[in-house]
């Protein structure tokens, strides 16, 4: 591995480039993450319905819509 070759902005250039990627991969898995547990809540949502916390979520979901 050289970090020092003949063009030093082009070591910044890769640089940027690898930590774009690594941002856009944590943002990929954040979405993911997101979607499974909105999957999870509005299953759980359909199944216990007495609960009132998330009675008063299912009311501000319906309400925007």
């Amino acid at each position: 591995m050289m970090f020092f070759g003949n063009n030093p902005g082009s070591i910044i250039k890769n640089l940027i480039k690898k930590i774009e990627l690594f941002i856009w991969g944590k943002e990929k898995l954040i979405i993911i993450v997101i979607l499974v547990l909105a999957g999870l809540f509005l299953v759980s949502c359909k199944n216990v319905e007495v609960d009132p916390k998330t009675s008063i979520i299912k009311q501000i979901f319906t309400s925007k819509k």
